[in-house]
């Protein structure tokens, strides 16, 4: 069973009741090319931010909610531009395993330059008085971003982080992810 099938109806259920007036956003960071944790968050009601480098078709036309805006870049630990090792399973492209690493088990030795900008840049430039759920799925830098809740005010930590983890390893373990 997908994790997804899981956490949506858990996120579905448990977002209303920490947060019944809506006051934090939701930010969905690594959206991916199937199910969009963003798009749940917008039809709950909540002001939604999208993070996600190569954003696909569907993934573009979804930011036409009104709650939900999309970042075409990553989430980081620096402000810039970092390299971005283009995904691959079976041998095949597959953007959902894209990372920052290029150690990640799914990243390739294709790549491009992208723009990222930290958590605390984000809320800054977003405008952020109150986060009620941080998803992260980030291909092996999750740990990165993670390490920026220590920096944030209390009043500025999420109520909820959720975050997917398949137990890619780095290449230099040689197991499957």
């Amino acid at each position: 069973m997908r994790v997804e099938v899981c956490c949506q109806p858990l996120l579905a259920d448990l977002l209303p009741t920490i947060d019944p007036q809506r006051s934090g956003k939701c930010l969905d960071v690594g959206v991916g090319t199937f199910a969009f944790y963003c798009q749940l968050f917008a039809e709950l009601g909540f002001e939604t931010i999208a993070v996600e480098p190569l954003p696909v078709k569907k993934l573009k036309r979804l930011s036409d909610y009104s709650q939900l805006k999309l970042l075409p870049m990553c989430l980081s630990d620096r402000d810039g531009e970092q390299t971005l090792y283009l995904g691959t399973f079976a041998g095949l492209f597959n953007s959902n395993f894209s990372s920052l690493s290029p150690q990640w088990f799914g990243a390739s030795r294709n790549q491009f330059v992208v723009s990222t900008l930290t958590l605390q840049t984000l809320i800054k430039q977003e405008a952020i008085a109150a986060i009620t759920c941080l998803k992260l799925d980030i291909e092996g830098w999750e740990w990165q971003v993670l390490q920026q809740l220590s920096y944030l005010s209390p009043d500025l930590l999420p109520k909820v982080v959720m975050f997917e983890y398949g137990g890619g390893v780095n290449r230099r373990q040689k197991q499957k992810g």
